[in-house]
């Protein structure tokens, strides 16, 4: 990696002076000898010929785009260092003893295909090309010593494996759930870093369960309809606070469903009553309670990108998530709330936007504050990418709706305004001119244009009453 590459040709001279972060195919042969065919990946210091700019590249054939600019400064010695910069910036936020937080955030830590996860005493290393294998012992024992913490976890997510990799390991319980425990806000989360699949816990919505609680601050009751809950934070936090909220909490994983009934017995919260957890297809369930006066003064749908359901077939957020929000909307009270996210790493914002067409408050054809118009390669290789792994191996009879192509609205969305608008947390650091470092997660706060307090199951605050 000490030799640079020396870039003598226009076009890509003239991207660098552009500080991008990204390159396309189209510049594979300006890093020509730089990897092989047994070897497509490799780390090189590259340079133009007067030397007026430097940096470092990661160079991945197996990528689209295959060429990622680290960095453009000009005294780079090594991988530790670039991660010491980055360690020296977590004064931001609360990094506790048993917090769980992003040290590195890929591109927008200046350490492309690279995520680095605290979980409590353990250190979670994700990659996401096969050019930082050679890395994961010098990462480990730096992040070790300098986070004092007691052991580290590699997730290679190309490969879809998950494995201790240095130091001490987390137990498990006699029901096969993980003993690891983290806590955010002094409440207590179940956390598995074996699971290739989910952690358990997502670390970019610390600031959304903080504002469902707030939504119920003022109340003295309500109720929450949670789907695709996986382990069911948002309906446990309000009721740590000690809010009579009753919740109905339904996602297809059964382990999900574990962790979720461990986790409130781990906060103290009684389930039984006020809590329920159904291990079922959503799209399935919400069928099945049609007929049914179950009603919600809040409604959460954070979907997966794909959605597998036996009615359905598959559902893409990119151009069925009206539809899924559409089988919601039946079961929200009036004046009630929907907080929707989306994984944006696979629907552009304004293609989600279109969707929700009608919501007073969205952006729709702003330019200053809508950027990208279309899905970046990365994001349709993925999509392409995922769809062809459930049909070819975890869906055996996957179908596709007829509706699937196309973008689909969903009608009465004037009915509702946007109260507010949900990013990733101040540890998912991006930078500018990085299409690679993508803004995983959106959020809106909607409201249905009746008030809130005349709502059957929210109250005005007591302390006003006479």
């Amino acid at each position: 990696m000490n030799t640079p590459v020396i870039f003598t040709r226009k076009l890509i001279i003239d991207q660098l002076k552009k500080r991008v972060f990204t390159l396309p195919k189209c510049f594979e042969k300006d890093f020509q000898g730089l990897a092989s065919q047994s070897q497509p990946k490799a780390f090189r210091y590259f340079a133009t010929e007067d030397q007026s700019i430097k940096g470092l590249v990661l160079f991945d054939t197996t990528k689209n785009p295959p060429i990622y600019i680290m960095d453009y400064r000009n005294d780079i010695k090594n991988i530790n260092q670039i991660l010491l910069k980055d360690l020296s910036d977590q004064g931001k936020l609360d990094i506790g003893p048993n917090a769980a937080y992003r040290v590195v955030n890929q591109g927008g830590d200046g350490l492309p295909l690279l995520i680095v996860d605290v979980f409590g005493d353990f250190i979670q290393i994700e990659t996401l090309s096969e050019a930082w294998d050679g890395y994961i012992s010098s990462m480990s024992e730096f992040l070790l010593k300098e986070l004092g913490k007691k052991g580290t976890y590699w997730k290679r997510a190309w490969k879809g494996i998950s494995k201790h990799y240095m130091g001490q390991q987390f137990t498990y319980d006699d029901n096969g759930l993980s003993n690891l425990i983290i806590q955010e806000n002094g409440i207590k989360y179940t956390i598995d870093l074996l699971d290739h699949q989910s952690t358990g816990f997502y670390l970019d919505h610390r600031e959304t369960r903080k504002a469902v609680t707030d939504l119920f601050a003022k109340r003295e009751s309500g109720s929450i309809l949670n789907l695709f809950s996986h382990t069911s934070t948002f309906s446990m936090v309000p009721s740590t606070k000690g809010l009579k909220v009753s919740t109905y909490n339904v996602d297809h994983s059964k382990h999900n469903r574990d962790i979720a009934v461990k986790n409130f017995a781990l906060n103290g919260i009684p389930h039984e009553r006020f809590h329920r957890f159904i291990a079922k297809d959503v799209v399935l369930q919400l069928n099945q309670m049609k007929d049914t006066s179950n009603k919600f003064d809040v409604i959460i749908l954070d979907p997966p990108h794909l959605v597998n359901s036996k009615e359905h077939g598959l559902l893409t957020t990119s151009n069925r998530y009206a539809e899924l929000l559409r089988l919601a909307l039946p079961f929200l009270n009036p004046g009630g709330f929907i907080f929707s996210f989306v994984d944006t790493a696979y629907v552009s914002l304004d293609s989600w936007y279109k969707q929700l067409n009608g919501v007073k408050g969205l952006p729709i054809g702003d330019s200053e504050t809508i950027v990208t118009t279309e899905p970046s390669p990365t994001t349709m290789k993925k999509e392409r990418r995922h769809k062809k792994e459930l049909l070819s191996s975890n869906i055996k009879e996957a179908k596709f709706s007829p509706t699937t192509l196309g973008n689909q609205s969903i009608g009465k969305m004037n009915q509702f305004k946007v109260l507010e608008f949900f990013k990733q947390p101040v540890d998912f650091r991006q930078r500018p001119n990085d299409i690679a470092v993508n803004n995983q997660l959106s959020g809106l706060l909607l409201k249905h244009k009746i008030d809130f307090h005349q709502t059957k199951f929210f109250t005005k605050n007591p302390e006003k009453k006479k």
